[in-house]
C-alpha cells in the first residue's frame, strides 16, 4: 500500500520538470506509475539476477572473483544509468523534450527518484514503528 505513497512521490517532480507541457495531473501520474513498475522489475528482479548470473560465470569460467559487483557502489551506478535511460526515454516520447533537455531532465530526475527513495524509507520507518 506504501508503494502508492511512492508513486506520488515520484509525481511532484515529474510536473515540476514538465509543467509548461499541459499535461494534466493524470498523465504525470501514469509515467510516474510506468516509471515504479519498472523500477521494480528491472532493478529489483531482473537486474540482481543478471549480475548474479554474471559473478557465477566469471567464478565458474574463468576462475575471477567478481563479488565486488553486489557491492552498493557499483549496483548504485548501474541502476542510475538503467533509470536515466528510462527517463531520458520518457521525456523524448511521451512528453516531446529534445535530445538535450531530455538529457538534462532525466539526469535530474533520477536524483529525484533517490531523494524520493529517502523519504519514502522514512514514511516505511515510522508506520511500520508505530503500528507494531
Amino acid at each position: 500500500m506504501l508503494l502508492i505513497s511512492l508513486v506520488f512521490m515520484f509525481t511532484l517532480p515529474l510536473f515540476l520538470f514538465n509543467i509548461r507541457k499541459n499535461k494534466l495531473f493524470f498523465d504525470h501520474l501514469l509515467a510516474s506509475f510506468e516509471f515504479n513498475a519498472f523500477s521494480i522489475l528491472i532493478n529489483s528482479v531482473l537486474f540482481p539476477i543478471i549480475i548474479l548470473m554474471v559473478i557465477n560465470l566469471a567464478k565458474h569460467v574463468f576462475n575471477l572473483d567478481w563479488n565486488f559487483l553486489i557491492t552498493d557502489e557499483y549496483f548504485s551506478i548501474f541502476g542510475q544509468a538503467i533509470f536515466i535511460y528510462f527517463l531520458y526515454n520518457l521525456q523524448r516520447r511521451f512528453y516531446k523534450d529534445t535530445m538535450l533537455i531530455s538529457g538534462i531532465k532525466s539526469v535530474g530526475l533520477s536524483y529525484c527518484v533517490f531523494y524520493s527513495w529517502k523519504i519514502y524509507r522514512f514514511i516505511l520507518f515510522f508506520v511500520t514503528f508505530y503500528t507494531m
